[in-house]
């Protein structure tokens, strides 16, 4: 199943980065050309849609569960079962909530949060 940090999704929707190699141009006045510093691995920002379902309550609660992660270093299972562990979560969006109507079920709401994170 889908999760951020043990938390349950019905969705995860993200590529996991693979580490590149960082560099910075820079140049000095009255010089022709240009320099580059090779800084060494990294630049692995990625983001995240979660998605899950549920009764408006339920969306609230599992909304304030992934709002306490932004900050921390954690595991995340996406929609393939690809796992990546030492994800940084910079930033935990607000949750989008809209209708939702799943038959046979009390599901009344949808709920989409959208994450930036960093792949330690």
């Amino acid at each position: 199943m889908a999760s951020i940090a043990g938390i349950g999704c019905v969705f995860v929707k993200c590529v996991f980065p693979v580490w590149k190699v960082r560099s910075v141009k820079w140049t000095v006045p009255g010089i022709h050309g240009y320099g580059f510093a090779l800084l060494g691995s990294g630049d692995a920002v990625f983001g995240i849609t979660a998605v899950g379902y549920d009764d408006d309550d339920g969306i609230e609660t599992w909304a304030a569960q992934l709002y306490a992660k932004q900050g921390s270093i954690q595991t995340i299972i996406n929609d393939q079962g690809n796992t990546a562990q030492k994800c940084f979560l910079e930033r935990v969006g607000t949750v989008e909530k809209m209708p939702a109507v799943i038959p046979g079920t009390d599901t009344t709401t949808r709920g989409v949060i959208r994450i930036k994170a960093t792949r330690l």
